[in-house]
Order: C-alpha cells, then sequence, then structure tokens
C-alpha cells in the first residue's frame, strides 16, 4: 500500500473534525470573495458622494470580517485538535509495537534511529500538518470562490490569470520528485546525527577514559557537514520553487493591469472594477503562493511517514503461537531441559550455540562457567524467549516453552543481569516493576530480603525519593539491590543471575550474596559468574566452551 494511501487511512477516523475544519474554510473564503465587490461598492460610493452609502458598506465589511475572524478562530482550534490526534496516534502506534518486536530488532537497529522514528520523523508530521491545515487549508478554496466572481466581472482577464495557473503548475509538477528525494535524504540525515548523541552520551564515561574527546568531535563534525550538505541541496530546490512561483505571479499581475488599463481607455471597464479586479488578483497571488508550498509540506509529511510506517512494518519473530497456552503458576515446578539446541544471530554468522543438551531439575541451582562470548548469556536469554532456538527445543516442565503465552511464560522467570536498569521515577515505583499489583508492605519486605530497605529509610523521602534517570544518583551495589528486590517481589520460579557482582566491592558484595541465600531457595537458580563466591552457591557445575557444553 502507497504510503500516501496509509496516512490518509490514519485521518479517515476523524472525517467529523476534517468536515467541520473545510466548512470554517468555505466560510473564510465566502468572507474573502465578498470583500472584492463590498470594496466595489466602497469605491462607487465614494464616487458618487453618498455618504450614507458609503457607512452602509463599512459597516457591511466589518461584519464579513468579524465572521471571518470567527471562522479562523474555529479552523485554527479544530485544527489543532484533529493533528494532536493523528500524531498521538502515530506514538502510541509507534511505543507499542517496538515494546512487541523482539531483541532481534534492538541487535540490528541503533538506539538512535529508533528513537528518530519515534520523536523526529513525528515532530515533522505534526509541525507540517499544522502548516498546512492552519495556513495553506484555508486558501483552498479562496482561489476558486475568486476566479468565479472575476469570470462574472470580466472573464476576459480570468482567462489571463488561468495561464498563469497553468505555468505554476508544471513547475511543481517537475519539482515534486526532487523535494521528496531531497526531503528522504534530510530525514536520514538528522536521524544519523540523533544515534551518533545518544552514542556519545551512552558510552561518555569510555569516551572520557580513552581521551577520544577530539576523534568523536572530528567525526560529529564531519556528520554535521554531510548533513549540512544535504540541506543545502533541500535549500537550493526551495529556494528555485518559491520565488519562481512569485515571479510567475508578479508577471500575471503586471500583465492584469496593462490589459485591463487598455479596457479601461476603450470605456468596457470603469475604475471601480479595476479596483476591485486588482484586489481579486492581490487575494490570488497570496494563496496560490501558500498552496505552492503544499508540494513542500506533503513531501516531507510522505518522507517521514514512510519511515514510521517502515518501523511499524517490521513483523517481530517472537509471538504467540495461536494455540499457546497460559502458563498455570501454581503448577509450575521449574524443570528445564535444553535438547540438541542450536543458534545464531544471522544466517551469515557464525553459531552462538551448538548441540546444546542440558537437563535442570526443580529447585536445582546450577553455574555456568567459560570465557566471555562462549554463548552463556545468550543461553539464559532462551529461557524467557527473548531468543527461540535456531534448531531444538526448550521444555519446561517436559513442554515446549514455545506453546506458553510470552506473558505468562516470563511471568514465572526473574532476572537480574549485570547492568541494571532502572527508570527515571522513585525507589518504590522501580521495586513495584516486579509486581505492579504489590501492596507497600509486600514492597517493603522485598528491599528487607534485598538488603536495601535500611538504606531507604535513611533517604529524606524514604521510598518517594526520586533516583533520576536510570539511577544516576545511585550507587552500582545499591543499583543491583534494587533489582534484586524486583525478583523478590515477583517471586518467580525460575531465576537469572548473570554476573551481578561482577563490579562490586567486597562488603557490597556480601550484602548480595546474603539477599541470594534467600532468593535462590527453593528455585531453578542458572548462575553465570566467575566470583567464587557465587559459583559455591551453585550445586552443579556447567561448564561452556565456544558454544557448546563440553563440561555438566
Amino acid at each position: 500500500m502507497k504510503t500516501s494511501t496509509r496516512f490518509y487511512n490514519r485521518i479517515i477516523p476523524y472525517w467529523p473534525m476534517v468536515v467541520f475544519i473545510f466548512l470554517s474554510v468555505l466560510v473564510i473564503t465566502i468572507c474573502s470573495v465578498l470583500s472584492m465587490p463590498l470594496l466595489q461598492n466602497l469605491v462607487e460610493s465614494i464616487g458618487s458622494k453618498d455618504i450614507s452609502r458609503l457607512f452602509f458598506w463599512i459597516g457591511a465589511s466589518l461584519a464579513v470580517y468579524i465572521v471571518r475572524s470567527i471562522a479562523a478562530y474555529a479552523q485554527i482550534m479544530l485544527s489543532y485538535g484533529f493533528i494532536l490526534r493523528v500524531v498521538s496516534d502515530l506514538r502510541r502506534d509507534s511505543f507499542q509495537h517496538i515494546q512487541t518486536l523482539s531483541l532481534h530488532f534492538y541487535d540490528k537497529h541503533k538506539s538512535g534511529e529508533i528513537l528518530s522514528n519515534m520523536t523526529s520523523e513525528i515532530q515533522t508530521i505534526q509541525t507540517t500538518l499544522a502548516d498546512f491545515f492552519i495556513r495553506t487549508l484555508r486558501h483552498l478554496l479562496t482561489p476558486i470562490g475568486i476566479t468565479v466572481y472575476l469570470l462574472y466581472l470580466n472573464y476576459r482577464l480570468i482567462l489571463i490569470i488561468m495561464v498563469a495557473i497553468f505555468i505554476l503548475i508544471r513547475i511543481l509538477k517537475k519539482s515534486r520528485s526532487i523535494m521528496l528525494t531531497a526531503s528522504r535524504q534530510v530525514s536520514e540525515s538528522y536521524a544519523h546525527i540523533e544515534s551518533f548523541l545518544q552514542e556519545n552520551i551512552r558510552g561518555i564515561k569510555v569516551i572520557k577514559g580513552f581521551t577520544l574527546e577530539n576523534t568523536r568531535f572530528q567525526k560529529f563534525k564531519d556528520i554535521i557537514a554531510e548533513n549540512s550538505t544535504i540541506i543545502k541541496k533541500e535549500s537550493r530546490v526551495i529556494a528555485v520553487q518559491d520565488p519562481l512561483a512569485f515571479l510567475v505571479h508578479v508577471i500575471a499581475a503586471l500583465f492584469v493591469l496593462g490589459v485591463s488599463s487598455y479596457f479601461i481607455i476603450d470605456g468596457s471597464m470603469t475604475s471601480a472594477e479595476l479596483i476591485t479586479f486588482l484586489l481579486g488578483v492581490f487575494l490570488f497571488i497570496d494563496p496560490v503562493r501558500e498552496i505552492s508550498r503544499f508540494n513542500v509540506y506533503f513531501q516531507r509529511i510522505l518522507a517521514s511517514a514512510e519511515r514510521i510506517f517502515a518501523l511499524l512494518d517490521i513483523k517481530t519473530s517472537i509471538i504467540d503461537s495461536p494455540s499457546a497456552s497460559v502458563i498455570h503458576r501454581d503448577k509450575v515446578m521449574g524443570k528445564l531441559s535444553f535438547q540438541d539446541v542450536h543458534f545464531q544471530y544471522d544466517k551469515d554468522r557464525p553459531p552462538v550455540l551448538t548441540k546444546i543438551n542440558l537437563t535442570i531439575n526443580p529447585s536445582e541451582i546450577i553455574a555456568l562457567k567459560g570465557k566471555s562470548g562462549t554463548g552463556k548469556t545468550t543461553l539464559l536469554n532462551m529461557i524467557p524467549r527473548f531468543y527461540d532456538p535456531t534448531k531444538g527445543v526448550l521444555l519446561l516442565d517436559d513442554h515446549d516453552i514455545s506453546n506458553y503465552t510470552l506473558a505468562s511464560l516470563r511471568s514465572v522467570v526473574g532476572i537480574v543481569p549485570q547492568e541494571t536498569i532502572l527508570f527515571s521515577g522513585t525507589l518504590r515505583e522501580n521495586i513495584r516493576i516486579g509486581n505492579p499489583e504489590a501492596t507497600t508492605a509486600q514492597i517493603e519486605e522485598a528491599a528487607r530480603l534485598a538488603n536495601i530497605h535500611d538504606f531507604v529509610m535513611e533517604q529524606p523521602e524514604k521510598y518517594e525519593t526520586s533516583i533520576g534517570e536510570n539511577g544516576v544518583l545511585l550507587s552500582e551495589g545499591e543499583r543491583q539491590r534494587l533489582s534484586i528486590a524486583r525478583c523478590f517481589l515477583k517471586n518467580p520460579k525460575i531465576l537469572l543471575l548473570d554476573e551481578i557482582t561482577s563490579s562490586l566491592d567486597i562488603d557490597t558484595e556480601k550484602l548480595i550474596l546474603e539477599s541470594l541465600i534467600n532468593l535462590i531457595n527453593n528455585r531453578t537458580t542458572i548462575i553465570i559468574s566467575h566470583k567464587p563466591s557465587l559459583l559455591n552457591l551453585a550445586q552443579r557445575m556447567v561448564v561452556m566452551e565456544n558454544g557448546k557444553i563440553v563440561k555438566g
């Protein structure tokens, strides 16, 4: 389906608002057209020196412009309401969609590019729609109304204007494809900038640690230079299109003035009619110039919509099967069986896991050992179905995990990752992620079990203390204990621990080990670690090498 058709389909649900917007525009158009006969009568009143008639037409003109102002207010308010609904739909749909995409998608796409689609492209659509509906739309019908009246006034002169319109349309038609290409390139360039900036902010510690400031700055200068080149290319297209359209209008107006002057000299036109006709030409020029910009607006919307729809068209590879059933939490034992499991991220990349055969009994605690890059974390990520096996099957309590709904499967799996992810908000809100329906007492009990409650109570606002973006106000140990508190609150049947003490000091590690002893009790647990203190908690050691299990 064409991008333009898909975008129109998003407008259709709000057709009543569009109808009222067009009715407002129709009133504005009628008032604009009425200004010509009103002016003609005013001029004729002055010529006849009829004061009472003059004041009547002045009052009539004032009434018409008051009505026009009310219609313009209605059009602007309705337009903003309509635009906000369309844009909000796009934002909601995009956010909801990226939430459903598998980790394969995030492995292949830069976060900056995703953010560009979610922010910059949608903002471009919002701004451009506002320009069109508030500025350009009210001019669409005005030239038609003016043309009808001018035909009534002097059909010969209006033919001259039609020639100018024909020339303008030919110009716009030729520039359309050039403008679309330029707009696409600008959108892609902005996405590149946003991606680079986000990457730079995320990796600022590495940049400073390796003194890469100048290197990154030079690379950013190159990106900015490339962006400037692309924008200049678009600017040249706009710079040619707008003045050229204006020049056509001026030539047409001068031609009209010359011909109409000839008509006055030969007596077939009055001075009042000439003034009215020139007003009509003046009123005609501005709307046509605005309409000429519509091509720019339209191409920008299409370029941005194309990128947004491309994101919405991406299909997730991890979905519920039609026959998927819900796991009954109370019946889950926690037995895991990997049967001849293979996995590779892409067909053109080497396998990450090969011939994995591993059974973990209910409530058993095992440790995965091996060098970095041997597939340990990938193996963990298959249990909550962040990835599906390329070959083979993974069983939970002797049932293929792909036969369960994703939501119910993940509800019985708890994860404490190496890099703790926290969200802007309070300590309470971040613990409650483990169970959004948890009571205050349950949250505090989870915090106690995770050895974080005492720290929370030392804060000025206790559990309502804000932790900053991604928990920037907390130490690594405090962040990790919050992550463990989430797991206590979730109360999973299966627990996955991935290098959770790798960057902690001895005292903090001791606190976390104390909480882990309680957390892993009666839960099927898989531990990835190089720390003896954690490995000692395991009942069995599984060693991995080059994506294979070599021991255990």
